[in-house]
């Protein structure tokens, strides 16, 4: 199991008293933690230069418009929680869920509510999963647009023209 510590340390250096706080997880933003944008979008940055396995395989199905038409962002900032993958014409977001999810459930379900009032959808896919099936995944991922997201059959009409 992977558990990935990052340590903010501005302010700290500069003899603050108070320790950082750590951001925990594997592929997360630090989520629950005041921070500004600017910072957010420099871990966002990161994120995508070191991707596990499991979001590069993804990132290679989805860049380019290249799944569905639609246009993909990955390690995308949405107020102030950083999303494995969104898609704006969909309000859809796509998590991977490594090992550390199990541990953090119950964060994960609250970051959903929050993002949630702002009509994103989430898919939640286990990286195992994705390491053993890429394909299956895809399959299922335009299964559930077609289901869950409202805003795929104004995707589809617009792309008729």
């Amino acid at each position: 199991m992977l558990f990935l510590i990052i340590f903010l340390t501005d302010g700290y250096t500069r003899g603050n008293s108070t320790p950082p706080r750590p951001l925990v997880g594997e592929g997360a933003g630090g989520e629950g933690y005041d921070m500004n944008t600017t910072r957010k979008t420099q871990i966002a940055r990161q994120f995508r230069k070191s991707p596990t396995k499991s979001e590069e395989m993804v990132w290679k199905a989805l860049r380019n418009r290249s799944f569905m038409g639609l246009k993909f962002r990955r390690q995308y900032v949405i107020e102030g929680y950083i999303l494995d993958f969104y898609c704006s014409d969909l309000n859809l977001a796509i998590e991977i869920d490594g090992g550390i999810h199990q541990e953090q459930e119950k964060d994960d379900k609250r970051r959903e509510e929050i993002i949630g009032q702002f009509g994103i959808v989430f898919y939640r896919i286990p990286s195992a999963c994705i390491e053993q099936n890429i394909l299956g995944i895809l399959s299922e991922l335009a299964s559930f647009i077609s289901v869950h997201c409202p805003l795929a059959r104004d995707h589809r009409e617009r792309e008729r023209g």
